[in-house]
């Protein structure tokens, strides 16, 4: 018998308290469930070999073995050989869930069930009067009604896991004829009228015992089976349903497109397609590289009705995957904008606009929850917008006149790829702004009223359908109270974030993340010449930088420490003298300017060093030696490249990101008062000789990340209070007496 409630619970590994509604659960859940419970009947018909699932219509199991507690009123142990059990894929049965938590409330009810075999069992009732018997058995139950509720979840890689399972049984009659029975003889058709009369009200009083007996049988086979389905194999939908869901959401879209025309102005919300408003306000801030506040009046924009869009669903993770094609949106008005860039570079401009992207494609998911009170919310929204082609005219920019003119050129040609390299920027402006506004219409909202928005062909409405809606309006309505024109800014703001971030905006926008490409060509070359006139300003000190003379470079005295395994070592170096810093060639300068960010290469012929050593040192930590002498090191053919990117903290600037990567053609070494005797000290050099460049060479990670350790501190401290605009004044020239350079 208890076999038999094992099928009971399998059919609840996908389920989960019976009878109770579940809000939410609408004609597309309906049919789900359908579905899954289809599958599972087709299931126990067939199992599966593969995930350990054997066949439980019918069920038979040649030795089969249970241990069983029901409150201290009967433990026992029982061997079946066999067990075969019959009727287990002729339940009645019901499924629902709790999106929310994926707690699928089931009942599950049978005509009737049958189970026979043999078997041997020792147990106590009360824990004191002996219970045995051993013999062929059959028993019966009917009108077997099974409710309960079963959580599945995320196993962490992507399958399935049944995280908490629970049932009740009720039996309307039993009929049992278990042979051997204490011996048998009359004792035992005794105690069969007995079973029959009290085993219904054991399996009412005791529903703890009932599933603590199935979740140690259950929760391991159905975990077995789930550890290779992901939810969408579980579902395992027919091509109809999933039509029919597909549908609901095509028409979804073209309620949309007609809403967008139409409006409702019953509930305040106005047309937008084409969308016209007198004033728009937009106020945003981009993580420190751009401020800026603007003014759209008289702003028109057509031609979002037109869009080409699919919209999938994931009924069980709440979650959008939404794909809209705009290919030919308008927009024009009169536009005042005033910011700053990096906070400190002015942004501004007054006039007209006229902005025509083509293509526009935004791309994305949208996830939604729900809130303890029942309503929801949106926790993450994905954009990903790309552009074929933009023709803009944004007049008066910067004064207007050419550079107006070049700037629109730039904005026109630079836009669509600033969609692509800055990405997670468009996408985290989208998700901060659009947020807010979804939540603040979807915080009205339950999954009652959400799924009524999805038309479908069975029982509910298709086409455009104003009642469908109205729960929607009316939120809308209410979230935005206040001015006509309030209630407009605020809606529009959502295709405003997507759509107009490059289009309507885009004089704003664009410019402010955007330098023209002879700009950046112009800031390539103006660090070039600083460059340039510090490498002739090397031979010279500078004072008030606080900077010593660098071609040569030279320290009266430097200390290092060494730590390995095989190697402590300990020294100093004396009148060292670093000779062909001032020698290198620019071989690359690449200003990134929305990265604050430069990359850079240089080569130097050759660096030669010398100076005088004192070392003290443990070989393997046994073997101390100590050595001084003279010493000259030339490296030849050096080249240092990489990228350095800094952060503005308030207005002062601190080094991000620090990667240099050096290589060497060659060296030359002449190490003295290694060895005592000169053949020894030689054959040690050309092993130097040998070995520094290919140690250099070959380990570029380990060599990039010491110098990151050890320079970016370095250089952080040295930069203390200085802020961007001096760096600007640095390297521009602006700092009046300190600009050029130094000369002796």
């Amino acid at each position: 018998m208890r076999t038999g409630l094992i099928v009971v619970a399998l059919m609840a590994l996908t389920a989960t308290v019976g009878v109770h509604e579940v809000a939410g659960q609408n004609i597309i859940l309906d049919a789900i469930m359908r579905r899954i419970l289809e599958n599972l009947r087709e299931l126990m018909r067939t199992g599966n070999p593969e995930t350990g699932m054997p066949v439980l219509a019918p069920y038979h199991n040649p030795d089969r073995f249970i241990n069983a507690s029901f409150g201290g009123l009967l433990e026992f142990d029982a061997r079946f050989t066999p067990m075969n059990i019959i009727g287990l894929d002729t339940f009645v049965g019901r499924l629902q869930v709790d999106l929310a938590t994926l707690r699928f409330p089931f009942e599950f009810r049978f005509a009737e069930i049958s189970a026979n075999g043999f078997y041997d069992a020792n147990g106590r009732l009360w824990g004191l009067i002996p219970i045995f018997g051993i013999g062929d058995f059959s028993v019966r139950p009917r009108d077997v009604v099974a409710t309960g509720f079963a959580t599945i979840t995320d196993n962490g890689q992507g399958f399935l896991m049944l995280s908490d399972f629970s049932i009740s049984l009720q039996i309307g009659s039993l009929e049992s004829n278990i042979q051997g029975l204490l011996l048998g003889g009359d004792l035992s058709d005794l105690l069969n009228a007995v079973i029959q009369d009290i085993v219904p009200s054991v399996l009412r009083n005791f529903p703890d015992g009932m599933t603590n007996l199935l979740n140690a049988l259950i929760v391991p086979i159905a975990n077995r089976f789930l550890a290779t389905r992901t939810m969408e194999d579980l579902m395992a939908l027919a091509p109809e349903q999933r039509a029919t869901l597909d549908e609901a959401l095509a028409q979804l879209l073209e309620n949309i497109r007609e809403l967008l025309r139409t409006g409702d102005p019953e509930r305040g919300i106005p047309v937008m397609a084409p969308l016209q408003t007198d004033r728009l306000d937009v106020d945003l801030s981009f993580g420190g590289l751009l401020d800026f506040t603007a003014i759209l009046r008289n702003l028109f924009v057509d031609g979002l009705d037109r869009f080409q869009g699919t919209l999938t669903l994931n009924v069980m993770q709440m979650e959008f995957r939404y794909d809209f094609l705009f290919p030919d949106v308008v927009a024009r008005g009169h536009y005042d904008a005033n910011g700053r860039l990096f906070g400190l570079i002015p942004v501004f401009g007054l006039g007209n606009f006229h902005v025509a992207p083509r293509d526009l494609r935004i791309q994305g998911t949208a996830l939604l929850r729900q809130l303890p009170s029942g309503y929801l919310h949106m926790p993450e929204l994905k954009a990903n917008v790309r552009l074929g082609s933009l023709q803009n005219n944004i007049e008066g920019l910067l004064l207007g006149g050419e550079l107006s003119d070049l700037l629109n050129a730039v904005i026109q040609d630079l836009v669509p790829s600033v969609l692509i390299n800055f990405a997670p920027e468009v996408s985290d402006i989208i998700s901060r702004v659009g947020i807010p506004i979804a939540d603040s219409i979807l915080n009205t909202m339950t999954l009652d009223d959400l799924f009524a928005l999805i038309p479908m062909q069975h029982g509910v409405v298709k086409g455009v359908t104003p009642n469908a809606y109205r729960a929607l309006l009316i939120n809308f309505s209410q979230v935005h109270k206040g001015t006509h024109r309030t209630r407009k800014m605020k809606i529009l703001l959502v295709f405003a974030c997507t759509v107009l971030v490059g289009l309507a905006g885009a004089q704003d926008l664009d410019v402010g993340f955007l330098m023209p490409q002879p700009r950046d060509n112009a800031l390539n070359e103006l660090i070039i010449k600083f460059l340039e006139d510090f490498r002739a300003s090397m031979v010279c000190p500078n004072p008030d930088l606080g900077i010593p003379a660098l071609a040569p470079l030279e320290v009266d005295h430097l200390e290092m420490e060494l730590k390995q395994t095989v190697l402590q070592l300990k020294g100093e170096l004396n009148k060292l003298v670093i000779d062909g810093l001032n020698e290198f060639e620019i071989k690359k300068i690449d200003v990134k300017v929305l990265k604050l960010q430069v990359d850079f290469e240089f080569f130097f012929a050759a660096l030669r060093t010398k100076g005088k050593y004192k070392v003290k040192a443990k070989l393997i930590g046994v073997l101390p030696f100590s050595r001084s002498g003279s010493f000259k090191f030339d490296a030849k053919g050096v080249t240092i490249k990489g990228s350095v990117s800094v952060g503005i903290s308030g207005d002062k600037l601190q080094i991000r990101d620090l990667l240099i990567t050096p290589t060497v053609k060659s060296v030359r070494s002449d190490v003295r008062g290694v060895f005592l005797r000169p053949i020894a000290n030689i054959i040690f050099n050309r092993a130097v000789e040998q070995i520094v460049p290919g140690l250099i060479n070959n380990n570029q990670k380990e060599i990039r990340e010491a110098i990151e350790q050890q320079l970016k501190p370095a250089i952080n401290e040295a930069l203390g209070d200085v802020s961007l605009q001096d760096l600007i004044d640095m390297v521009s020239g602006g700092g009046g007496e300190g600009s050029g350079p130094v000369t002796c």
